[in-house]
This record gives C-alpha cells, sequence and structure tokens, in this order.
C-alpha cells in the first residue's frame, strides 16, 4: 500500500441520561445522618401540570423496606417549587445501603430512586481541660459536651475514659448525665505517674473524641525568654534585627548575660562531611556573648553566615539563646531557625482560582506579589507584574501518506481505559507513528503567546486581570513574573452540549461574608434565560433556596441574607433548566463570618491590680446560659494552649459534615475569598457540592473523547534516528517552589502552670454575671476565657481572652533553701524590685526572732566587729528606677520546727513585706517508737493499763517528744494516714501498692459499718487511682510486672500476683482495665508447672516468699493462688484460671504434711480456706499449736534471735516483718471462718504492731495487717460506742492528765495531746462501751547509732571544696547468705544538690534504680552479700549555707527493716567553712571571720 489513509476519530461525548420529558428536578444532599433532617427540594418544570401534584420521599434500605416517608402537596401558590424535610431516625447502622426514593403523583407523575451516603456522625464532641500539660501529682480537670451541628447542645449520657501513655486505661465514668449539657470531673495525678501524652476519651452515643495532655517533670523558672528572629533571610544579605527579650513572668525585664549560638541544625558527623566542611573552610557554629538587660538586639554579618553553609539558598540556620540572671544564676533558653532565600519577592495566583473558565464568559485572573513571608510587598513599588497569557488552539486534521503498512489499533475494550485515582479522565493517545516499532509524537495543537500586559498591585499586593477567551480555544495558560519570581496557571474551558454556561460571584469578595448581615452576588449567563433557582448547603444540609428573576438580563445582581445556619462555610448552588432540557449551573464556595448564636464576653473590672485584691470577673451571653469559666497563668499557654475549647476547633468541625469536603485558600491573606466550587461541566458541579440530582432533564456529563493514532516515516537527519522524549508543557510541569517556608518550630519550655477559675456561673435575664474574687499572691499576668451554653441558642465561645495583670511596682522576693539543720548558718537573700519610675531610698529589716540567731556586722572602737545575737536587723541602700538589688542575712538556727522569718521593706515610696517559713530540723537521725493498746472495756466496763516510757541517755537536744492518740475504731490511725503508712520511699513496683491496697481495705470496712463519708471515699479513690497510674509504670508487654519494670529481664510471678489480687480487689471502687488483669493472669497461668507449682523467672525479691520448701515452691504457689481466686471477679478472668486453681490447690493438699514453716503455715491455710479445700482445718490445727499465747495475746514467731540494742532498749519494740505477716494471714483465715472468739486476741497483738503513722513494719505486712484488721474490725465494730479514755502520769514530779470523750459521732476523729516528755509511766483507763484504740508514740534524734547493724557502712569523701564534694558510700551484709531488697539512704545535707549526672553505681552489681526525697537520695538494690558494693555522687552547694552539721546514711532490708545499719558523714571543710566562705563581700566581710 503506497499510502495510508489517517483519519481522526473523534468519539462525541457520551451522555448518561434517558429521553428528556423536562418535568421536574429533584435536588438534596448526597450523605445522610442519624437525628437530622434532609432536605429534599422539588422542582416542577411545567407549571401547567405543577398543580395538585403529591409528592412522596422514601428512604428505603437494602431490603427495599421503607424506614421513614413523607409527603407533600404543591401549594397552589406556588407550585412549581416543594421542600420537603425528611428527618432521619437514631436507628440508622452503619453497613446497611440506604436510598431516597422520590415520586410525584397527581399533576406530574415521576418516580425515581438513587442511593445515598450514610454518615453515623450527627454530633461533635469537645473536651476542655483546665490545662495542656500537667506535672505528676496534679489534678486533670476536664469538661465534655456534645453538640449538634446547629450547636445546640446534645443531653445524651456521656462516657468518658482516660489512657496512660502505654494505653491503659487509669479511670473512666460510665453513663454519666451532663449538666445543662456539659459533664465536669477530675482526675488526681500520681506522684509517678508515666511520662507523656495522656489520652481523655469520650463518647456520647455514636460520636467518640479523644483529646491529649502531657504529663512530664518540669521546673517552675521565674523568667521568660522569647527569640525574635526575621521571617527569612536572603543569601546576599546581612542578617539584621534579631532581638532577645527575657522578661520575668509580671512582665519586667531581666538582668543579666545572653549566650548565643548559631549553627546548622543538621550537621552529619561522618568522616567524609567533617572532611568535605573543612575542605571549604567551613566552621560549626558561631558564638557570642554579651550583657542584657530584658533586650539585646544583634545583626549577623552575611560573610559570618557563610562561614557556616556557603551556599545559603534554601538553608536553614538555627539560632540558640541562653539567657543567664544575674542576681540569682538561674537560666533560661530559646530557639529557632531562620530560612535563607535568593530574592526577597515572590508571585503567585490565588488558590481560590477556579481551574476552568467559561467560553463566552470573563475570567478573571487574581494573583498576588508578596515577601518571601507571605506579608505584601511594600508600595509604591517600582516594580510591576508581567502577566504572559498563551491560548492553545487545536490543529486541523491532515492526511499523511507513508510507504510504511501498518494496522490501525482498535479503540480500547470498555473497562480497559478506567479513570484514573482522583476522577481525571482516561488514559487517551496523542497521534502517533510507528516506524520500526518506535513511537514518534506528531503535534496536534499550536500555541499562541499573547502580548504581555504589566499590572499594579494594590495596597495588599494583590493584582487582578480580566481575559476574554476565544471560543476555538482548548487550554489557557497564564505565567505571572515579578522581579525574579514567577507563578504559572493552566485552564482548561468547561463543557456544555450547547454551550451555555453560567457564573456566580460573589461582589466585594475582599469583604468577608456576615451573620445578621446581607451578602451581595452577580450572576452572569451566556444566554438569556427567564429565571434562575438557588439553593444554599451548610454543613450537609440545605438551609436555603430561592428564585432569581434575570429580567430579560444575562447580568444580574441579588443579595441574600446571612444567617447563623449558613456559618462557617457555605456554597451557593445556582441553576436553571433550558428548554432542550440541559441543566446549566454553577456554584460558589465561600466562608462566614459570626458562627455563634450565643455571643459570649468575659471581662475584669480592671486590666492591673495588686496580688490578693478583689477583682470582679463580669461574663455577658445569652439570657439563662450557663457559663463555664476558666482562668490560667499566662505561663501555662506558653508551654503548650491547646486546653481550651477554641472557635476554630468549632469550626473544623462543624465543616466536618460538609460532605463535598472542605477548601483551603491564601493565608494569612485572603483565606476567606469566595471559591468556584463548579466544575468541568454541570455533573461535576452538583458531585464536587455534594448533591444529588434525580432528574428526567439532562444533566450533562463530559467524557474525554478517544483519539486514534496514524502513522508515518520517522525523519531522519544526517541519516541518524531522532530522539524523542515523552514530556510536559512548562505550564503543566509541576513547580519547584522556591517561597515553601518550614513550619515553625514547636518551642517546648518547662513551666509550672497554675489554674486559677475553675467554675460555672448562670446568667440572669438579661445575660449577665458576675463573681468577686480575690486574686492569687502570684506576680503574674491572668488570662480568663468562658464558654456558654443554652437551650435555645446553643453554644457560644469568648471571641478573645480576659488578661489580668497582677503587679505591683515595689516588692521584695525572699529566696532561701526549704530546710536545714538547727546549728548551721545559712543566708537568706532579699531581693528588691524597683519597677518606680524614681529612685528610691531603702531599708530592709528582717524582725527579731528569739528561735535565731543574727550574724551581724558592726563597728566597735573604730573596727570592724562580727556578733551573733538575736536582734532586728537592718540594711539600707539606694535604689535606682528599674533595678533589682539583694539583701544578704547571715542567721543561726537555734531552735526546730517552722522558722518563720519576716522581712519588711521600707522605702522613701512604697513598702511591702513578707513572711516565709524555714523548716529547721534536729541533729542526727530521728527514731520512733509507738505501744498501740487496745482498749476494750467488755462486760465489766472498765480498762486499765501501764505504760512505761523511757529514751536513751544521749539524745540530741530538744528532739524528745511523746505524743498520744485515741481514736474509736480499730482501723483509725490506717485511715487518718492513708498518705504515710510507713516512712520509707515506694519507688519500686511492690512498693507502691502501698499507695494503692489499704485504701481498698478502708473503703470496704467503712461502707459496711456505714461510715464512708464522701470525703474519705474521694481520699481512698485518689490513693487508688495514683496507684494504678503508677504501677502501670512496672508493668511489661507481656502483661507481668516486676520491681523495676522494663529494666528488669523479666516480670516476677510474685509482684504480678499481687498487683493482679490487687486490682481484683479495687475493680468495686475505682477503674480497673479489664484486658491489663486479663494479660497479667493469663501471663501466670503460663508460668504454671504440671504439678501446679508456679515458676518464678524474675528474683524474688520478698525473701519470706520462699518459705523452708524448695524455692519457695509452696508460699509462691499459694500466694498464686489467692491472686488468681480473687481475680475471678473480673470479667473474662474464671475461664482463664479454672484449671489453674484447681492443679495450685491440688499441690498444696499433697504437700501438707510436709509443712512446717510458720509463714507457710499461714499463707497456704488463708490459700486453702478461700478456695474451700476439705483439709484446710489440718493446716489450721497444725499453725495453731505453733501459737504463741502471752498476756491475752496470740501471734506466731520466728525463733530468731531480735534486734541488739546497744546500751538502751525500748519498753516496747515492735516484731519483725515477717512476724506480723504470718500472724494477720492466720487472722484473714479466722475471719474466713467468722471464729470472733479464736480471732480476738489475735486482732490484739496485730493491733499492738502498729507505726505511729498506721502502718506496720514494711509493706506486704502493713497490707496484709490491714486487710486482716479490716475483715475482722467489721465483726466487732458497734455502732452503740460511749467511751471515756483517760491519760494520768504515774511520775509524782510530772503531773498531767488528759480524758477523751469518744461516741458515735467522733469515732473515726483521731484525738492526739501531747505528752510531758519527762513522764516515765502513764496510765490508760478506759470505761464505757465498745473498742478503742489508744497509741502512745516516743520520737527522738540521735547523733549515733544505737541498734547493732546487720550491715558495714563505710564512707569517703573526696574533692572537698566550699562548692562541693563526692561522697562515695560502700555497703556490705555482715549476717549469713544474703539480705532481701535493699535500700540506700545518702542524707543530702543542707543547701547542697545531688548532681545526678555524676552517680555513679559502676561498682554496685545489684544497684537497681534511684530516687530524690525529702533530704535523701535513695537507691535501690536487689540484695547485698558479702561483697561490699559502692556508689558515689557529687554534692554541689546550691545554697548559701555554712557550718554544716552531719548527714545521715542509712542501709536497710526493705522488707526486714531492723535489719540495718546507719551511720554519719560530713565535710571537715564545710563544716568549718563561714559565712564569708559562702556569701563574701555582700555579707560586709573580705576575709573569713
Amino acid at each position: 500500500m503506497e499510502g495510508l489513509k489517517v483519519s481522526l476519530l473523534i468519539l462525541l461525548s457520551v451522555i448518561s441520561c434517558s429521553v428528556a420529558k423536562n418535568s421536574y428536578v429533584v435536588m438534596f444532599p448526597k450523605t445522610i445522618r442519624p437525628n437530622l433532617d434532609t432536605n429534599i427540594n422539588v422542582q416542577l418544570l411545567d407549571p401547567t401540570r405543577a398543580q395538585g401534584t403529591t409528592v412522596v420521599v422514601r428512604l428505603l434500605d437494602d431490603k427495599n423496606a421503607t424506614i421513614v416517608s413523607r409527603t407533600r402537596t404543591t401549594d397552589p401558590q406556588n407550585p412549581t417549587m416543594l421542600s420537603i424535610p425528611l428527618q432521619m431516625p437514631s436507628t440508622l447502622t452503619p453497613g446497611i445501603e440506604y436510598g431516597i426514593q422520590v415520586q410525584g403523583e397527581g399533576g406530574t407523575n415521576f418516580n425515581n430512586y438513587t442511593k445515598v451516603n450514610f454518615d453515623s456522625k450527627y454530633s461533635s464532641i469537645m473536651i476542655q481541660t483546665d490545662k495542656a500539660i500537667y506535672k505528676p501529682g496534679q489534678t486533670i480537670n476536664f469538661r465534655v459536651f456534645g453538640m449538634y451541628p446547629d450547636l445546640t447542645l446534645v443531653n445524651d449520657n456521656i462516657d468518658v475514659e482516660i489512657y496512660d501513655p502505654m494505653g491503659n486505661k487509669i479511670a473512666q465514668w460510665k453513663n454519666k448525665v451532663p449538666d445543662n449539657g456539659v459533664f465536669t470531673d477530675s482526675l488526681v495525678m500520681s506522684d509517678h505517674p508515666l511520662l507523656g501524652e495522656w489520652r481523655i476519651k469520650a463518647v456520647q452515643g455514636n460520636e467518640a473524641y479523644t483529646k491529649t495532655v502531657t504529663v512530664d517533670e518540669y521546673v517552675l523558672p521565674k523568667f521568660d525568654v522569647t527569640l525574635e528572629l526575621p521571617p527569612y533571610g536572603l543569601s546576599n544579605r546581612n542578617l539584621t534585627g534579631i532581638k532577645v527579650i527575657s522578661k520575668y513572668t509580671f512582665g519586667k525585664p531581666v538582668k543579666g548575660v545572653v549566650d548565643i549560638r548559631l549553627r546548622p541544625p543538621y550537621l552529619s558527623r561522618s568522616p567524609w562531611s567533617i572532611d568535605n566542611r573543612k575542605k571549604q573552610g567551613l566552621i560549626d557554629e558561631i558564638s557570642h556573648s554579651a550583657p542584657i538587660n530584658g533586650e539585646y538586639k544583634f545583626d549577623v554579618e552575611n560573610s559570618k553566615l557563610k562561614s557556616l553553609d556557603k551556599w545559603l539558598d534554601y538553608s536553614d540556620i538555627l539560632f540558640e539563646v541562653n539567657v543567664t540572671e544575674s542576681i540569682t544564676g538561674l537560666r533560661q533558653n530559646a530557639s529557632g531557625t531562620v530560612r535563607f532565600y535568593p530574592h526577597e519577592n515572590k508571585v503567585e495566583f490565588l488558590e481560590s482560582l477556579p481551574k476552568t473558565y467559561k467560553p463566552g464568559l470573563k475570567y478573571t485572573v487574581l494573583g498576588r506579589v508578596t515577601r518571601q513571608d507571605d506579608t505584601p510587598v511594600s508600595l509604591p513599588t517600582a516594580s510591576r507584574v508581567k502577566l504572559t497569557v498563551t491560548h492553545t488552539y487545536p490543529l486541523p486534521t491532515t492526511t499523511t501518506s507513508t510507504t510504511t503498512t501498518t494496522t490501525a489499533r482498535p479503540p480500547p475494550v470498555a473497562g480497559e481505559a478506567a479513570p484514573l485515582e482522583g476522577g481525571m479522565p482516561p488514559l487517551v493517545d496523542e497521534p502517533f507513528i510507528i516506524p520500526d516499532r518506535r513511537w514518534n509524537w506528531q503535534p496536534t495543537t499550536k500555541d499562541e503567546k499573547l502580548e504581555p500586559v504589566f499590572l499594579d498591585v494594590d495596597a495588599d499586593g494583590i493584582f487582578k486581570y480580566e481575559m476574554e477567551i476565544p471560543d476555538n480555544v482548548k487550554r489557557v495558560s497564564v505565567e505571572a513574573q515579578y522581579e525574579k519570581g514567577n507563578s504559572y496557571l493552566s485552564l482548561n474551558p468547561s463543557k456544555s452540549p450547547s454551550d451555555s454556561f453560567m457564573q456566580v460571584t460573589l461582589l466585594n469578595p475582599d469583604v468577608k461574608p456576615k451573620t445578621g448581615l446581607s451578602s451581595n452576588f452577580q450572576l452572569d449567563t451566556s444566554e438569556l434565560t427567564p429565571i434562575v433557582y438557588y439553593q444554599i448547603i451548610s454543613k450537609g444540609q440545605v438551609v436555603a433556596s430561592g428564585e432569581i428573576p434575570m429580567m430579560s438580563s444575562r447580568r444580574k445582581a441579588f443579595s441574600v441574607p446571612i444567617t447563623t445556619e449558613m456559618a462557617p462555610k457555605a456554597r451557593l448552588i445556582v441553576h436553571y433548566v433550558r428548554e432542550d432540557g440541559e441543566i446549566v449551573t454553577d456554584a460558589l464556595t465561600f466562608n462566614i463570618d459570626g458562627t455563634f448564636k450565643n455571643k459570649v464576653d468575659i471581662d475584669f473590672d480592671v486590666k492591673e491590680t495588686r496580688p490578693g485584691k478583689e477583682v470582679v470577673v463580669s461574663v455577658k451571653a445569652d439570657p439563662e446560659s450557663t457559663v463555664h469559666l476558666l482562668a490560667v497563668d499566662k505561663s501555662v499557654l506558653i508551654l503548650r494552649n491547646d486546653n481550651d475549647i477554641k472557635e476554630d476547633r468549632v469550626t473544623d468541625e462543624l465543616n466536618s459534615y460538609d460532605s463535598a469536603g472542605s477548601f483551603g485558600g491564601v493565608r494569612p491573606f485572603g483565606w476567606w475569598w469566595p471559591r468556584p466550587s463548579g466544575g468541568e461541566d454541570a455533573d461535576d458541579v452538583f458531585r464536587n457540592n455534594g448533591v444529588v440530582v434525580l432528574t428526567d432533564a439532562l444533566v450533562y456529563n463530559y467524557e474525554e473523547p478517544w483519539i486514534q493514532p496514524y502513522y508515518y516515516d520517522m525523519v531522519m537527519a544526517d541519516n541518524q534516528p531522532m530522539a524523542f522524549g515523552m514530556g510536559m508543557a512548562k505550564s503543566e510541569m509541576p513547580e519547584r517552589s522556591s517561597s515553601s517556608t518550614s513550619e515553625p518550630q514547636t518551642r517546648v519550655r518547662k513551666l509550672f502552670p497554675e489554674t486559677w477559675l475553675w467554675l460555672n456561673k448562670t446568667t440572669g435575664p438579661d445575660g449577665m454575671t458576675s463573681l468577686s474574687v480575690p486574686v492569687p499572691d502570684t506576680i503574674t499576668t491572668w488570662v480568663a476565657t468562658a464558654f456558654a451554653v443554652s437551650p435555645s441558642s446553643g453554644l457560644g465561645l469568648s471571641p478573645s481572652p480576659a488578661n489580668l495583670k497582677v503587679f505591683q511596682p515595689f516588692f521584695v522576693s525572699l529566696t532561701m533553701p526549704y530546710s536545714v539543720t538547727r546549728g548551721e548558718l545559712v543566708v537568706l537573700q532579699a531581693n528588691v524590685f524597683n519597677y518606680l519610675d524614681r529612685d528610691v531610698r531603702v531599708l530592709v529589716i528582717i524582725d527579731k526572732n528569739e528561735s535565731f540567731k543574727n550574724l551581724v556586722t558592726y563597728i566597735q572602737d573604730n573596727q570592724v566587729k562580727k556578733g551573733r545575737f538575736s536582734a532586728r536587723v537592718g540594711r539600707t541602700f539606694n535604689m535606682t528606677a528599674g533595678e533589682i538589688y539583694p539583701v544578704y542575712f547571715p542567721i543561726i538556727p537555734t531552735e526546730t520546727g517552722d522558722l518563720k522569718i519576716n522581712i519588711t521593706v521600707i522605702s522613701t515610696g512604697p513598702s511591702d513585706a513578707v513572711i516565709r517559713y524555714l523548716k529547721v530540723e534536729p541533729e542526727g537521725v530521728e527514731k520512733e517508737f509507738n505501744n498501740p493498746v487496745l482498749i476494750n472495756p467488755g462486760t465489766a466496763g472498765t480498762f486499765l493499763q501501764q505504760i512505761p516510757l523511757s529514751f536513751p541517755a544521749k539524745t540530741v537536744a530538744g528532739s524528745r517528744r511523746i505524743r498520744a492518740s485515741v481514736i474509736g475504731d480499730l482501723m483509725g490511725p490506717s485511715i487518718s494516714g492513708l498518705d504515710s503508712l510507713l516512712k520509707m520511699p515506694y519507688g519500686c513496683g511492690e512498693q507502691n501498692m502501698l499507695n494503692f491496697a489499704p485504701n481498698i481495705f478502708v473503703q470496704k470496712y467503712l461502707t459496711i459499718t456505714n461510715n464512708l463519708t464522701p470525703d474519705l471515699e474521694k481520699k481512698a479513690k485518689e490513693y487508688m487511682i495514683k496507684g494504678y497510674q503508677r504501677e502501670m509504670t512496672y508493668s511489661h508487654d507481656d502483661g507481668s510486672y516486676s520491681a523495676f519494670g522494663k529494666s528488669d529481664k523479666s516480670g516476677t510471678t510474685w509482684l504480678t500476683a499481687f498487683v493482679v489480687k490487687s486490682f481484683s480487689q479495687a475493680a468495686d471502687f475505682i477503674t480497673i482495665d479489664e484486658n491489663v488483669v486479663q494479660k497479667a493472669v493469663t501471663w501466670l497461668v503460663s508460668q504454671q508447672n504440671e504439678n501446679g507449682t508456679f515458676r518464678e523467672p524474675g528474683r524474688v525479691l520478698h525473701k519470706e516468699m520462699q518459705g523452708g520448701s524448695a524455692s519457695g515452691e509452696r508460699a509462691l504457689t499459694a500466694f498464686v493462688l489467692i491472686a488468681l481466686k480473687e481475680a475471678e471477679v473480673v470479667p473474662g478472668v474464671s475461664e482463664l484460671t479454672g484449671r489453674a486453681i484447681q492443679k495450685a490447690r491440688t499441690y498444696l493438699e499433697n504437700d501438707i504434711e510436709l509443712l512446717e514453716d510458720l509463714y507457710e503455715l499461714a499463707l497456704v491455710g488463708y490459700a486453702l480456706q478461700i478456695t474451700n479445700s476439705p483439709r484446710v482445718q489440718e493446716v489450721m490445727n497444725k499453725l495453731d499449736a505453733k501459737a504463741t499465747i502471752k498476756d491475752g495475746t496470740k501471734y506466731w514467731t520466728k525463733p530468731e534471735t531480735g534486734i541488739q540494742w546497744k546500751g538502751w532498749a525500748p519498753p516496747k519494740d515492735q516484731a519483725k516483718a515477717v512476724d506480723i505477716e504470718t500472724t494477720a494471714y492466720a487472722l484473714l483465715s479466722l475471719g474466713v471462718q467468722k471464729d470472733l472468739e479464736g480471732g480476738l486476741p489475735v486482732l490484739k497483738w496485730i493491733t499492738s504492731q502498729r507505726n505511729p503513722e498506721g502502718g506496720f513494719s514494711s509493706t506486704q505486712d502493713t497490707i496484709i495487717a490491714l486487710q486482716s484488721l479490716a475483715e475482722f474490725a467489721t465483726m466487732v465494730f458497734s455502732p452503740n460506742f460511749n467511751m471515756r479514755v483517760r491519760l494520768t502520769s504515774k511520775t509524782p514530779e510530772v503531773p498531767f492528765q488528759q480524758e477523751f470523750v469518744i461516741d458515735q459521732n467522733n469515732a473515726l476523729v483521731l484525738q492526739t495531746a501531747d505528752i510531758p516528755v519527762d513522764v516515765k509511766q502513764l496510765e490508760i483507763q478506759g470505761t464505757g462501751s465498745g473498742v478503742a484504740l489508744a497509741e502512745i508514740s516516743t520520737y527522738f534524734n540521735v547523733d549515733e547509732e544505737i541498734e547493732v547493724s546487720s550491715f558495714d557502712v563505710n564512707v569517703t569523701l573526696f574533692d572537698e571544696t566550699t562548692k562541693g564534694f563526692t561522697v562515695k558510700v560502700c555497703g556490705r551484709w555482715l549476717k549469713k547468705g544474703n539480705s532481701g531488697m535493699s535500700m540506700m539512704d545518702i542524707g543530702i545535707p543542707s543547701g547542697m544538690t545531688p548532681d545526678m549526672d555524676t552517680l555513679d553505681t559502676s561498682k554496685a552489681p545489684m544497684y537497681k534504680r534511684s530516687e530524690m526525697g525529702y533530704r535523701k537520695l535513695s537507691l535501690y538494690f536487689d540484695e547485698f552479700d558479702s561483697q561490699a558494693q559502692c556508689a558515689s555522687i557529687y554534692m554541689a552547694n546550691t545554697d548559701k549555707v555554712a557550718e554544716k552539721q552531719p548527714s545521715v546514711i542509712r542501709l536497710y532490708d526493705y522488707y526486714e527493716p531492723k535489719n540495718q545499719a546507719t551511720t554519719f558523714y560530713t565535710s571537715r571543710v564545710l563544716a568549718d567553712s563561714g559565712v564569708c566562705d559562702v556569701c563574701g563581700t555582700e555579707c560586709f566581710c573580705s576575709a573569713k571571720p
């Protein structure tokens, strides 16, 4: 074949529609939601047939069953339009396909159906917290409410759950009824929770929302540092205008030194990178220091910047600043980055521009010229925008003859050219030829570039240009150039079979529409039409509709009232129907200002006040609104500010109901500009706006034609084949942004947050409410916000916060240690702040106090002398305006207790005074001994007992004291001392349970005895919640627990069982995540051997668990058996434990004959008792035979040597922890048997072992003893209580008598009295009825050990100076075998702080972790043996304290604390130091006194 006739086959557009009858158009949103209306708009096109038409709308499910229906008949006054609201039921279910059927009968007959989308969301949940970041131990306050899209509140019940960072459920509130729509509650954090992001999840109906808060440890600084950087830099210029601002939280400047460092943010440390930077002559950082007084400005030369990065274009430089306050040496920092660009300005088209144009109508190009930070360029500008428009025309079809014979490829088979993801048209082959099986491109279009136009920009940098585009243009490309920047825009024509188009625009687009006003729009059509119809959709619902008479014009302006129902975003859809049945349409989306009907405003009556003054907070909202107030320290918002409910969050939620999606815009300018939301054709317009159209008219849907390829010979140049590349025109290429900016770095600083106001009020009929409240004493700025809820107008937010500055221009602040030891010299620092506008003469006075001596510098006989005596001492000096002046007062405390420090400042202007308290402790180490007495008058009605009292011969002067307490309840001391049952650290997974388990027993006991008050219930729950939170930090991923969590190699069976038991017992009182218990139980069951025993993969910390059997199998099995039995109350656990419980019980029953160890007998007896073993009595008989009966008490004790005392022994000493625990298990078994008579002697003995805090010796004995006491106390409790208890001194020379009256009204009140320390014998007499408990506790300090040591402890000091020293402590076990888990408490000298970075435990193989306590550092060890283990740490002097007293070091077995050793250490350098060593010339000395 000599030639191939190539023809271009163009397939006409495919239109999916039936033959148009042009009788009706039905429109409604594509998405339905439960509980919300879907408005069905019906337009009948033939008015003559519309009269009397009845329209039925039905919602059908996937089985064609009618869910809900609505019927309406046309109005004779307006028969062509109907609006039918269809209320969607709440029972709609996800997963079912729903459809809407619309049927007309009578005048116009039609029937149509379409599937609709279902979205279960019909409400939104908001969560407000008082802060967004919390410290351990603080309280999370929260408010939760749900709202409908119209902002009215949902009154359905609310569920709230709080999860820790590991996903453990910590607390929950189920089916809570909101108060006026809002549920308010709080969660108390434990002192040692998991740090990180905590989740608050709220569920209401179908909706759920989760908010996060941060839990972290941080220090409260006194001042803030802000780094102000230019928004961008230019790579060929100096960087100027950099500013460091440092201010106190009350707004005044900080004086000190600023250290500045510049460096690239990311530096590779690879050898190649380091070598490459050296070759380029680059440095890694630039440093600079300078004085600062509130503000420091500086510039950076371009050459220095390029010494960090030679090519700065689009590179970042990191700036880091540190400010050191000169008066205290405290430091704060800030940082930020600057990105550099090759040129200053950029040009871009507005994102709101449509990507299609309407042939026959003008297209308006809008763009903006800005700087690199999006701010407008300065006017007037010498440059103008150069706009170049290129029209792309189709080439006419040509015929080419070739000598190549080819076969034309067939058109694509249906399904092979499916649309691409995102709705793009099918791929279409451009015309090609294939010589020798190679493709070659043949152009089908030509470009015509128009003459460029030059445009001016307005004050906002906006440029505007209107284009008229010829009809035969296939594509339009627009390029904007401004100086060195450019931007591109590509436009395609809209499609219509009749070339009929319409365009709607907002007049005055730079004015954002506002509720309560009307907005003006303009319609342009390419042909005349009598009426255009419109509807407005907002939040997925039709909120308005109407007609626009065109008045024989192709341009018409019309006005639409803007309502709150349209806010915050509305879609205006316009359309008309041509005579041939084609629907012509367009749409516009625009944002609206004024989302809330309920207008809220909050304000203070003053803008600034002084600490402690009353202020009035006024709030305005709709009448009878509930207003919720929040006021927090400004520092909270610097740290993190997403705790509050803000308008942006509400707006985002409301926009989420827009099923057609959201749109963006240019920020920060012009984000409200209207955005055309049309498309390529009518079908696009409706789909893009989430609208369904049911009609027998034509909704045009354009499809790209398929073009058949044709072929010709490949052209050769110089006998070489030409290479062709597939590519895109420049206008279609994705632009490499030269204006991208990095996201601003979040600067997180550690500030201590304060919440002031967290309350709600109700507005009156006038919409006003107010309250008078005193402001806190903090000198700062408070930020207050409010939200209001009303049944009619719904939610309202205060548009801006109210700020209250709390300040006084002249004040004093006192800096001192928290505590010191008596006899030490401490220098108090009083900082005077003068923010007056004038200089003043100042006198600072410290009042006389006989509890301390002043170190006074005075002149006598022309000589400077120093003396120590109590006096009223003053310092006088001149202060300039704005100055901060420190004044120093050296004192020596001579008495213990809280020392009152009264500082007064008098000036020639205002004055100020402050009172603070310095805790002064006695020298040495405190010892305490308790003598509890169970007072049971019985049937005789009287009780009498003598109590001997004594002290060691050598005690620290002033440290002796005796305290008596009486309470009418056996559990009373433990109830009163829930927060301090033991004076021991709680830093491991088992010890922490002491904060948890006792509260269970207390709450159960008080509930049974009907004595549980709301305050006690709240206290117990708070401790349980805290303990639960903290215990999660010791869990492993497999569900097990260990003493130190994931730092241990594995979980331990013993501790996991203990946690399971405790969590299960607490499940009735607080939220316990069932999954947590189930996971731990599953792990426990996996540790069971075939014979019923349990493996222990971890380290056994509680040595008594080893009992008398090999590896403690019997004791451990009994302990786990108890836990598994207790856990059966948790849903889902019994299915896991049935077989394991049976196997364990059988094993213990088979070993009864081998049981001899007391601890094993008691533990196994209780385990068999609660599992209903038929052989339990055999164990109880063996246990009873080994009991000790003495003085009306019964107990079990191991035959071991007790504590040996050095010369003095207390009249009554507490038993060993293992004996208390053993006896407590026996009492538990007697309690299960309800053996009151047999249990009373045991109860009496256990009661007598209490410590003064209400606990016992260690954790396990305390927990089991309290459990047994609580169980048994319910058996002896009697509401008929009336007793008198009299304490009388039997020491003749020391008269003393105190009487207590106890009845049912004060039985739970702990009554106390101090007893003279010289009393040697005390008589306790009780008369009346009931059972009471008296405790006589003695306290004293010693500066040398009075007990025989179980450990050997050696202390060595290194590198001693007045600034600090290193202390090294070595310890080893002196008895046989090894100790249990042990604690090494290193006392911290007054005014010193251990540097934790220097802690060296390399010589301590059994060391596990450290914990800071009050004036001590506690180190945890798995155990000690005969080999010494050593730890060292540097102690730094941080306060001005001289003449330091010795500090104590104690090493003890945690589970048997009587196995211990105590020693003392002191630095001779610091002990001999004087005032001039720590204070210098500020204390009027140039040499040591």
